[in-house]
């Protein structure tokens, strides 16, 4: 479990330059790789019966990787703030907002986060939560034309997020 949102790199493409202001992935941790391997192994076995031959074992094999690729998937989402040509960007998964449409960014942590999940929870709002990360956070859009009036995301690291997000001396606004 890494988490590289310190790192601030330039990449160059034809003529747009590209800054990374801050970037994290939401990985899984250590021990649900043990316990998804546990777990295909164990389901693995109740194919084996004691009979040694290969269609009885590959089972055994095939589980935990299975369980490990769906691990990665869910723990792949990365979050990334990057600037180019002068406009910043929040990226989360496949979805983005500039930051000039970004309003309040509010921190999450247990109770606060739990009711933003459920009885505080907007129907139109955007979220990417990851029950293995403990905080989140909320950030309220002020684009007039969307109507997703904010967006809850799980983060290690919500304050270093949010002062990237209100950071307005980035090249953002």
């Amino acid at each position: 479990m890494s988490v590289n949102s310190a790192a601030i790199e330039t990449v160059s493409k034809d003529t747009t330059s590209t800054t990374v202001h801050y970037f994290e992935r939401m990985y899984t941790q250590w021990w649900m790789w043990l316990l998804g391997a546990s777990l295909g192994v164990g389901a693995g076995a109740l194919f084996f019966m004691g009979v040694v031959e290969w269609w009885r074992i590959a089972p055994m094999v095939v589980f935990p990787l299975v369980v490990w690729g769906a691990l990665w998937w869910i723990g792949r989402v990365p979050i990334r703030v990057s600037s180019q040509n002068g406009a910043a960007t929040l990226f989360v998964d496949d979805a983005n907002v500039p930051l000039r449409h970004i309003g309040e960014v509010d921190i999450l942590r247990d109770t606060a986060r739990r009711d933003a999940m459920s009885v505080s929870l907007h129907p139109l709002a955007f979220v990417i939560q990851r029950p293995w990360i403990s905080s989140a956070v909320r950030i309220h859009i002020t684009d007039a034309e969307d109507p997703t009036p904010y967006w809850i995301i799980s983060t290690r690291q919500p304050e270093k997020l949010r002062d990237t997000l209100t950071n307005r001396s980035a090249p953002s606004a």
